[in-house]
Order: C-alpha cells, then structure tokens, then sequence
C-alpha cells in the first residue's frame, strides 16, 4: 500500500454528521486535485504534522492562505502534474481550520476556488 492520506465522512441516515475525518496509510500526503481552480476535497483533513500535496489538473494557480500557511515548505502555487509540486507538512497545529483561496496565475484577481484544510 502507497504511503498516503485519504478522508471520509460519516453520516446517519444520509445526513452527514461529523466530516471529514482522515486517516494516514505510513507517512504520505492528502492529495488535492484543483481543476479549474476548485480543490477536490475541498475541505480536506490531516492529522497534526500530516502533509498535503496540491496538484493541478489543467493550469498553474496561486494559493492564497487566510489564516496562514500552516506547511513547510510554504506552498503558495499549485503546478501542473504531480511531479512538480512538493509535499507540505503541517507544523504540528492542534485542532484548527486553514481555509485557502485559489486563483489562476495568469490573470490578475478574481478568487475561482478555494478551501480548507482541517488538522484535526
């Protein structure tokens, strides 16, 4: 099995109750797919020092962090293909929701997507 990151929900008669939830496989990232600057999760979970990779699907974005950029390295672009974009690791955070906004790099402002990343 591939070290890695995966979330779920859990919900009671279809209605969600507590999301999401993460579990670690080894010491991998939560992969985040952005597609036309929206995240897939879009709000996604790790554990304290849990990491993410970010992985663009069709263009290059910049990530806006609005409560700060919790990784290390910092990541503040999301790259076209896996390869090119580093694993972030969280710095030990307890409890707390990071929400982040997307935008194309290529134009100037407006905010397409965006999400949160929850250390729970």
């Amino acid at each position: 099995m591939p070290k890695i990151t995966v979330n779920y929900n859990v919900s009671m008669g279809g209605k969600p109750l507590y999301e999401p939830f993460a579990i670690e496989v080894g010491a991998g990232p939560l992969e985040i797919s952005v597609t036309d600057t929206k995240p897939t999760p879009k709000v996604g979970a790790i554990p304290p020092n849990g990491e993410i990779q970010f992985t663009a699907t069709d263009f290059q974005c910049d990530i806006t962090w609005l409560d700060g950029d919790p990784l290390n390295p910092q990541l503040n672009n999301v790259f076209v293909g896996q390869s090119n974009n580093p694993v972030g690791q969280e710095h030990g955070n307890v409890v707390k929701d990071f929400r982040y906004e997307l935008t194309k790099s290529s134009q100037l402002n407006p905010v397409d997507g965006g999400g949160t990343i929850k250390v729970t």
